[in-house]
């Protein structure tokens, strides 16, 4: 409307239209400010992802990290298991050969001690490899012990 046909108008019709202007105004401020929550909104929802974004990103350098330390766990547990078999297999050794020597000690002991008394009697030994029987032969003069040849 130009200026003239303002000035035409009645003061009943310029008041409507000022009523008018006024809904209409604050209908348009009504929506723009829906549409001000609706872009705030999806800005907070865009900084969430981004977050999530960035705590999935975190998150994936601590499972990487959790798993390099558990494969180097496994791989130390490993190594000492291989460790542990190594040393007990040097300690079934070191058995072996201790026990042989002691069976093989207790042989001669009681050969020894059949010889000395002069009882020619076979000598059962158990031995780490299951028992053995030694026959000894004793001569008819006894051996003489270490006191009788100093004198």
């Amino acid at each position: 409307m130009t200026d003239k046909r303002f000035k035409k108008l009645s003061r009943s019709d310029l008041v409507d239209i000022i009523y008018q202007l006024q809904k209409s105004e604050k209908k348009l401020k009504d929506e723009n400010e829906k549409l001000r929550k609706r872009v705030a909104d999806r800005d907070v929802k865009i900084e969430k992802a981004g977050s999530i974004a960035d705590a999935v990103i975190e998150l994936d350098g601590l499972f990487k990290a959790a798993q390099a330390t558990a494969d180097d766990y496994l791989l130390n547990v490993a190594r000492l298991q291989k460790q542990a078999e190594e040393r007990k297999a040097e300690a079934d050794a070191y058995y072996e050969r201790l026990v042989s020597a002691a069976y093989e000690k207790a042989r001669e002991i009681l050969i020894n001690a059949q010889l000395e008394s002069g009882i020619a009697a076979p000598v059962k030994v158990e031995t780490a490899e299951g028992s053995e029987e030694t026959s000894v032969n004793v001569e008819t003069e006894p051996l003489q012990s270490e006191e009788t040849e100093g004198e």
